[in-house]
């Protein structure tokens, strides 16, 4: 079982959920230059590219599983276990940022409320993501460090 699907899925997920924070930050600047209508319309490209790229980061999860009809025993421990949480904040990230993307592509209105709580719930997945890495037995692993590194590099590709 190779590591590059899960390489795959942590920098796709942190670039979309950077690109969704920097849309949602960006789309309250150029409502109030542009419009509503305007801004949407210029920044649907980049909404549907951000979930196109969550999306890709969770077909490529898939390809890291040992036994993929088994996964779902993965989120029977989500009090005690962090892989359950990036699990579930994962799904609940991707599903609401679809979603919100299709309302935007077919009803062509952005609310900035709805994007930053998506924004949001995509940091709650990235830290869910850096503490599965530092609760690890790695010791280059358990140190504030990680933390920084993961959530750093949601900000980092986006300049």
């Amino acid at each position: 079982m190779s590591e590059w699907p899960l390489v795959t899925f942590t920098l796709l997920v942190q670039s979309s959920v950077g690109v969704t924070i920097f849309t949602a930050l960006y789309f309250c600047w150029l409502e109030k230059e542009i419009g509503n209508q305007r801004a949407t319309r210029t920044l649907r490209p980049v909404l549907l590219t951000s979930a196109i790229l969550g999306c890709l980061g969770l077909l490529a999860s898939t390809l890291h599983m040992g036994y993929p009809w088994n996964a779902f025993h993965a989120l029977r421990h989500i009090s005690s276990s962090w892989l359950s949480r990036e699990i579930i904040f994962a799904a609940l990230y991707l599903g609401a940022l679809c979603l919100y993307t299709l309302l935007v592509l077919i009803k062509g209105h952005m609310n900035k409320t709805l994007l930053a709580i998506i924004g949001l719930l995509g940091l709650v997945d990235i830290f869910c993501m850096a503490s599965l890495y530092y609760s690890t037995s790695m010791i280059t692993w358990m140190h504030v460090n990680t933390y920084f590194m993961f959530i750093g590099s949601v900000f980092l590709r986006e300049r």
